[in-house]
This record gives C-alpha cells, structure tokens and sequence, in this order.
C-alpha cells in the first residue's frame, strides 16, 4: 500500500509541476509534506507504532480528493473570470495607523503579562499558556469586553504586518510595529501562531521572488530551535526535552493517533457515518470541546508516546467515515485551488492565502480551517476583504 501511495503521490506532483513549478502551490505542498513525514517516520528510530495500511488508504483518499478540484480549477482561464475589484484603504498605509495599531499591541501585552504575573509569577510563560488553555476549555472565566477590546486589535497585527512586507511599505515606526507584532507573536508562547506567522513571511518572500532554499532551510531549523526553547520555558528540563522529542511528539505521533483510531473504529463500510458533523463543526457551533472525545483520558492516546492530535482527516472521519475524509479533502483542495488561482491576477488573494497557508503546513497535526478556526478564519477574511481591501465594482480583470 505504501508504494501505491508513493507512485499516485508521484504521478500528481509531475502533473501540477507540468504547469505550475512554484513549491508554494498548495498541492506541491502537501504532498511534499506528506512524503517529508512518511520518509521520517520510516527512517528514525522513533519508537512509535508501525502504520497500518488503512491509514496509507486514509491518506491516498485524502490527498487525491485534494487534487481533484485544483485540476478542475486550473481548467478556469485567469484572464476571463469576473470577479471583485478591491482597492486598498489609504489610511492603512499612514504611520498613525500603525501607531494607533502598536498602542494596541502594548496594551494587549501589559495586560496579558500582568494577568499571568498573577497566576504564576515563577513562570510568566507557562502561566500565559495555561490561563489561555483554561479558557479555552471554559474552566476559567473571560475578560469583560472593554479589557478584550485591545487584544482583538493586535490579534490582527500580524495581517496588518503582511500587508505592509508584501507592499514594500516604508514609513517612520514602521520597525517598531514590526518588533511589537512578534514580540506579541512570541509572548503568547504558542507554537500555532508562531508557525502562522513564520509560513506566511514564507509565502510573501516567495511571491516577491526573494525566497531562497537556504533561507527557507534556515527559517525551518530556527523555527525548530524555538519550539524547543518554548516548551523548556514553560518548565520542560533541557535534559528532557530534546529535538527529537519535538519530531517523536508534536510532528509524527499524530500519524500513529489516527491509525490507532480507524483501527478502533470497527467500521469497514465506506457510507458509515456516526454524526452529521457534531465533531467537525464544534468550533462553528461554539462548542469549546473541539477535539474528538476518540479514547479516555482527555482524548489522550498512547502510540506508546502520549499525544491527543490526529491529524487534519480526523473528525471529518469520525463524524462521515470513509466518506468524511473523501468530501473533506475535496473541500481543502477547492478552498485553496481557489484562492491561489485568485492569487495569480488579485494581490488580496497573495495576502490571504499568505494568512491561511499554515493550515495546509499543519495537515499532519490538525484541522485548522474548519474544526478548530472556523471563527478565527471568518474573521480574517472579513478584515481583508471588508476593512482592508474593501470591494469597489465587479470588473473583468485583464492581464
């Protein structure tokens, strides 16, 4: 089964770089990396269960449904589409703007190290994730709205920091905004955002032609090395928490996770289904508990390392089965074939899929375009297309 996958993967890839080279187009990079884990997983000695072939089945569903819709898409001429004319906000490019947005970004950060001071004064980063895990899980209470006010600003300081490096833009301060927004970034000690932010930076330089392999190699290692001084900073000993410890826990257990639970599932037939979308929609609904209650112990499984991540086709299998993970992948593949082919004639759309690139990036550890940021990614998309680039007139573009 491996090498069917390995032969279907390599049949794809030579048929999208027939007509798009760019490492950034989204099926390049998913089954880059897809092959990157499964060559890893196949090479160390990791000490993590062997995958079975259903999982090789699951992962060839997946990856061929992401395939299909971009290939229907690529069948679209660029030039003749009829789609929205957007123009940026002058004001976005006015120093005061940043300055008002850097103003924010203190604030946020004052308020977050004095919150966490209080919780932990021994620890300010463990204290910052876990007040944040706290919440998230509902076990400990919100804000008011006025003390949330200036946090939801410089949430979206990062968006607002693609839009000035993506347009070159330069202004007094603007450095300054610059260090406050991954200063924030890195404050929040969490290895999701900081991983946002790094792929999007990624993808901006790419679009601008200024991305080289041994930057991409360099950025990858130090994103590496500052995942690991994290997770000691918020108490893990150096002595007991290690790079391959990184690879063994947040990377490849999530492979073995999900195997363990198409095995566990009993469930052969390819229409089962369990729920109508109860696991993959939580987010939307609002429900805090956005992971599959797939074993006990708070979701952890033990492969035999302790992870309770099961990659992106998780819930989409537990709530439709076989057939889940088949329309879920037909959904990633249109959502972003979509937005990159809107990318080649519209600068907004280099700015979104720069926002929403890391979602394909974190395939292997979760879905973070529906099940866990649904919320989060309307909202993105809403302050690009309605406050940052407003629409104007439906126009037809011509290149």
């Amino acid at each position: 089964m491996c090498f069917v996958l390995a032969v279907v993967f390599a049949v794809i890839l030579i048929l999208v770089r027939k007509t798009d080279k760019s490492f950034i187009n989204p099926i390049t990079m998913t089954i880059l990396l897809w092959l990157s884990l499964l060559t890893l997983y196949a090479t160390i000695d990791h000490g993590l269960y062997a995958l079975s072939d259903r999982f090789y089945m699951a992962l060839l569903l997946w990856v061929f449904s992401f395939s299909v819709p971009y290939f229907l898409i690529s069948l679209l001429p660029v030039n003749d589409c009829l789609h929205l004319k957007h123009e940026p906000m002058r004001f976005l490019y006015r120093k005061e703007f940043a300055i008002l947005f850097s103003i924010a970004i203190i604030i946020s950060l004052m308020l977050t190290i004095k919150e966490a001071y209080e919780f932990d004064p021994s620890n300010i980063f463990r204290a910052i994730r876990t007040i944040s895990l706290d919440r998230s899980n509902g076990e400990l209470e919100k804000p008011g709205q006025f003390a949330l006010f200036p946090h939801r600003i410089a949430e979206f300081g990062y968006v607002l920091f693609f839009v000035y490096l993506f347009k070159n833009i330069k202004f007094k301060y603007l450095r300054l905004f610059q260090i406050l927004v991954l200063f924030h970034v890195l404050m929040r000690a969490n290895k999701f955002m900081i991983t946002k932010v790094v792929i999007g930076i990624i993808i901006i330089l790419a679009y601008k032609g200024k991305l080289k392999c041994s930057t991409l190699l360099s950025v990858i290692g130090g994103l590496f090395l500052l995942f690991i001084l994290i997770q000691i900073f918020r108490g893990a000993s150096g002595s007991e928490f290690s790079l391959l410890d990184f690879l063994y826990i947040y990377i490849l257990s999530p492979l073995p996770a999900f195997d363990s639970y198409i095995l566990n599932s009993n469930s052969t037939n390819l229409f089962s289904t369990v729920s109508f979308g109860e696991h993959t929609f939580a987010n939307l609904l609002g429900d805090s508990s956005v992971n599959p209650d797939y074993f006990e112990n708070e979701n952890l499984v033990f492969v035999p390392f302790p992870t309770n991540v099961f990659t992106v086709m998780s819930s989409y299998f537990i709530d439709w089965r076989w057939r889940g993970i088949a329309l879920g992948g037909f959904f990633f593949g249109l959502f972003f074939s979509y937005i990159y082919k809107r990318a080649k004639v519209n600068d907004i759309y280099k700015l979104l899929y720069a926002s929403v690139a890391y979602i394909i990036v974190l395939q292997f550890f979760f879905d973070f375009l529906i099940t866990q940021q649904v919320r989060a990614n309307i909202k993105l998309m809403i302050v690009l297309f309605i406050l940052f680039y407003p629409p104007v007139i439906y126009e037809k573009k011509k290149v």
